[in-house]
């Protein structure tokens, strides 16, 4: 139902972990709201290092709590790949995944 929602009701629904990106398809689908997103695209390209820190972090989580995890939330990760893949689709139907990347 979450992905029907996504298809029919959101022109673009972001991932935090591709905020640039997120910013770049908003500006182009949404362009009255996000047409100043390149500023956001900048402070986010500043804030990089604290992403490594959390980076990091996340190595250490021991592999069983991870493959625990996965099965626990198996759905949720399905819709977030779902999301993802979206917003990569968008991206490249617009021609901004090369300029991004």
């Amino acid at each position: 139902m979450a992905k029907y929602q996504v298809e029919h009701q959101f022109s673009v629904v972001g991932v935090l972990e591709e905020l640039t990106l997120t910013y770049a398809v908003l500006q182009e689908y949404v362009p009255r709201y996000w047409g100043n997103a390149s500023i956001f695209m900048t402070r986010t390209a500043e804030l990089g290092s604290e992403d490594l820190e959390i980076a990091n972090y996340l190595k250490t989580i021991p592999e069983e709590v991870r493959q625990y995890l996965r099965v626990l939330l198996k759905e949720e990760i399905d819709f977030y790949l779902f999301v993802r893949q979206r917003l990569h689709l968008q991206a490249a139907s617009l021609g901004l995944a090369k300029q991004l990347y």
